[in-house]
């Protein structure tokens, strides 16, 4: 063990061991007796546990690593569904799926009952919506995963996490054009608000009763169902339960409101149905900057009822593009975790990495680091 300085060559005040090469590190954990290695694996992740208290799902993809090790599975697939959460919401879709996915290994090792089936069912929500975003709404693994996790809410009495787990399978059935079970699901859905008379979720059934509807030509009882989900509708009030759905209610209704009305020959209608979203979107800050220009202003996402079609040409240039673009990301994120070349050269400041809220304080350390 070396003792390790200040940055000045001073003494740390807190005192700081580190290996001289982690060959010795390697060597020691090896010689370790399984049951001892699991153990000390077991009492680092519940002292990191008590130490984080509530922020512990911050470090999940370090306490799983633990508590995987020291045989905890319980906790281990807890912190696996937190750490694939996490990874999602920084649009690490492959990592969080890859958190996910080892999450459901662990659970099928606990004995059967409650808790394994509720950590089973929030495993497979989550797998659901990763699967979306890796492989399309329509991808078969989407629909697995949330009739696995609709026959585990089943199984238990009023589950709140039905309506959104009915979601997943409506826009999965949706995406494929299977409109009547879509629409059977949705039906289900609007029942389950109606029961629940929750002015929100009413306004989110009605949301998801329309588009099959319309698909099928039933344009009349779409709009009335679209009308009765804008009355509900607050763009100025959002709530956090909007996250039922995947997109913004009052946006998607009036989308679909302004097509049907268009098509039914209201066209005056329809352009006020465009301009009420484009004044959502301005609410809700949902705009992008173009830089470069003298102005370099904010403006609003393009709003058009009609679908925009591509040519094949323009297309694969605007793919080409998207793919430069997320592997220049991926190389960054990849250099500012790793080598910090970037920061090396003076290209971006380290303060400015280290103190961005969405930095990973913790990483997954390797057993040979510990």
């Amino acid at each position: 063990l070396q003792f390790h300085r200040g940055d000045e060559g001073g003494v740390s005040p807190q005192p700081d061991y580190a290996f001289s090469h982690s060959l010795y590190s390697q060597v020691l954990y090896e010689r370790l007796a399984p049951t001892r290695r699991a153990s000390l694996h077991r009492s680092f992740g519940e002292a990191l546990e008590a130490l984080h208290g509530d922020q512990a799902r911050l470090s999940a993809a370090e306490l799983t690593v633990h508590f995987e090790a020291g045989r905890d599975m319980e906790r281990a697939a807890r912190y696996r569904l937190y750490a694939g959460i996490t990874a999602d919401r920084r649009f690490a879709s492959v990592e969080g799926l890859t958190h996910v996915t080892k999450g459901l290994e662990l659970v099928s090792t606990l004995e059967e009952g409650p808790v394994r089936d509720d950590l089973e069912l929030r495993l497979q929500v989550a797998l659901g919506n990763l699967r979306m975003q890796t492989g399309g709404m329509a991808d078969d693994a989407v629909g697995e995963a949330f009739a696995r996790a609709r026959e585990l809410c089943v199984s238990a009495e009023q589950n709140p996490q039905l309506f959104s787990i009915l979601f997943g399978l409506y826009i999965y059935y949706l995406a494929r054009g299977e409109l009547q079970t879509a629409r059977e699901l949705s039906k289900q859905r609007l029942a389950l608000a109606e029961q629940d008379g929750d002015e929100e979720l009413l306004m989110l059934g009605h949301s998801t009763a329309a588009p099959p509807l319309f698909y099928l030509g039933d344009s009349s009882a779409a709009q009335a169902h679209l009308e009765a989900s804008l009355e509900r509708y607050d763009a100025d009030n959002p709530s956090p339960s909007r996250a039922h759905d995947v997109l913004d209610s009052g946006v998607a209704c009036l989308a679909y409101a302004a097509w049907n009305l268009w098509l039914r020959g209201h066209l005056d209608r329809a352009r006020a149905k465009i301009r009420e979203a484009e004044s959502i979107f301005r609410r809700l800050g949902i705009t992008f900057a173009v830089y470069g220009t003298e102005e370099a202003s904010e403006r609003l996402i393009p709003f058009d009822i009609i679908p925009r079609i591509f040519a094949a040409s323009e297309w694969r240039r605007l793919e080409a593009g998207i793919a430069q673009r997320v592997g220049a990301l991926n190389a960054f994120i990849d250099d500012v975790y790793h080598r910090q070349e970037i920061v090396r050269a003076g290209k971006v400041p380290g303060d400015l990495i280290a103190q961005n809220e969405a930095c990973l304080l913790y990483t997954s350390p390797s057993p040979r680091d510990l």
